[in-house]
């Protein structure tokens, strides 16, 4: 009896492997379609972005010519979460400088040009603080006022530890919910490289990445992604 059911337990197994290996793997279209989103040019798509801990999702509606992926956490666990049509729990795009030193579509991607964006819902929050303090570290700041910003880093000695953070000098300067604008970017020996920034808006959490070239645009960066939040996000 033990056996049979031992079996039975294998196979059951097997099954549940083989119905998993038949979805489409995270990054491809076949993936976002399961999602019901269509990159063709031509599709208004619409996502609902959830959580599990959040009653209400957030509707956003993006223009036919914007690119957007999405994914839904766990889709490839076991068990897994299962995917809905219209619902993710994170989406990104991409958006890169015109001559106007205005956002936009990205048509052909250059890496020192490129903000990538992700939307998830607003408890997925970052701070400051997430960086946290070394016990021998010591902090060093400084302005940089061409940028508008004050430069964070900590050192043990002569080594930098973490990351580079990033606030802006202008304290009255914040997102629309009264909460920071911040940026950090990774360390690359003794200078900063690619970069990322976080903002919550409307019940969204919003995290920009970009290269460190980038960082005297910050400004415009953070304006031109919140106008563009605004402009996604469908009021139920």
């Amino acid at each position: 009896m033990k056996k049979i059911k031992g079996m039975a337990i294998a196979l059951l197994l097997i099954q549940l492997t083989a119905c998993k290996d038949h979805l489409p793997i995270e990054g491809t279209p076949e993936h976002y379609a399961l999602h019901g989103v269509v990159n063709d040019g031509k599709t208004i798509n619409e996502i609902k972005l959830f959580d599990p801990r959040i009653v209400l999702p957030v509707r956003l509606r993006f223009p036919a010519d914007t690119w957007i992926g999405v994914t839904t956490e766990g889709w490839n666990d076991r068990p897994p979460v299962i995917i809905r049509k219209g619902y993710a729990t994170t989406l990104l795009t991409s958006k890169t400088f015109d001559e106007n030193k205005k956002l936009v579509n990205v048509n052909e991607k250059k890496p020192d040009a490129t903000v990538t964006i992700y939307f998830r819902t607003s408890n997925h929050k970052a701070t400051p603080a997430d960086y946290g303090t070394g016990s021998s570290s010591k902090n060093y700041e400084r302005e940089i006022k061409e940028w508008g910003v004050i430069e964070s880093v900590r050192k043990r000695g002569e080594e930098i530890e973490g990351r580079f953070v990033y606030l802006p000098i202008e304290a009255s300067f914040h997102a629309k919910n009264a909460e920071p604008v911040w940026m950090n970017c990774n360390a690359s020996g003794k200078v900063p490289a690619s970069c990322h920034g976080y903002f919550q808006q409307r019940g969204l959490s919003v995290e920009f990445h970009f290269d460190y070239r980038l960082m005297p645009q910050w400004r415009e960066i953070y304006i031109g992604i919140s106008e563009f939040t605004d402009g996604v996000i469908v009021q139920n």
